[in-house]
């Protein structure tokens, strides 16, 4: 549409965010759109701050590894490369978590991102291969990776899927800004989204018969 004239196109260099190309009618006048981009930016680099992500991260991690818990998991590796004795030398990437259940007859190779993109193809690709290698089942604990579920279920994964990117309590305001200028999937919350917790029980039952 910005090539057929029918929006304006302005990329905004954001100190945290890049650079972000916005769109926006012809029809709106110059001054004021530059004013709302100018606006928009400033809120990206707000929940694109380095504090702000970190808090993000561990607050995902956290909920995930309780989950892992409750349902009979023990974390026994974090940021890992290595299982049992074998090491993924082919690239630098690692797993978050490595979590063995307590019947000893099923192991998770767990990646955590809880961002609002959406996982590169050559990364998923590179961590299940890795699951592979070290002999166990990948898992995939995202905010969403819909493009993806069929590739990772048919190579013997899980998409553990929860919609809304999870801040921790202390950023309301932030998420209540967030949705209503941006209209972004996300949310505070202390727990996982219950809707979200049997399809994964679900999965592990399968794989430990």
């Amino acid at each position: 549409m910005a090539e057929s004239q029918i929006l304006n196109r302005t990329e905004y260099k954001t100190k945290y965010a890049g650079v972000t190309a916005f769109y926006y009618s012809r029809e709106v006048e110059s001054s004021r759109a530059q004013r709302h981009i100018r606006s928009l930016a400033k809120l990206m680099d707000k929940y694109s701050h380095p504090t702000v992500t970190k808090a993000v991260g561990k607050q995902l991690e956290g909920l995930v590894k309780y989950e892992l818990r409750v349902q009979g998991f023990e974390i026994v590796g974090e940021n890992t490369q290595e299982y049992k004795g074998r090491a993924w030398a082919e690239t630098s990437h690692n797993l978050d978590f490595i979590a063995e259940h307590k019947s000893g007859r099923l192991t998770l190779g767990v990646e955590v991102k809880n961002t609002l993109s959406v996982m590169p193809r050559n990364e998923i690709d590179v961590k299940i291969r890795m699951c592979h290698f070290l002999g166990i089942k990948p898992v995939f604990a995202v905010r969403w990776v819909k493009s993806h579920v069929k590739e990772i279920n048919s190579r013997g994964g899980f998409a553990w899927m929860f919609k809304t990117q999870i801040y921790p309590p202390g950023y309301e305001d932030l998420v209540n800004e967030i949705f209503k200028r941006m209209g972004l999937p996300v949310s505070v919350r202390t727990d996982l989204p219950p809707k979200t917790i049997p399809p994964f029980q679900r999965w592990i039952e399968e794989h430990l018969k």
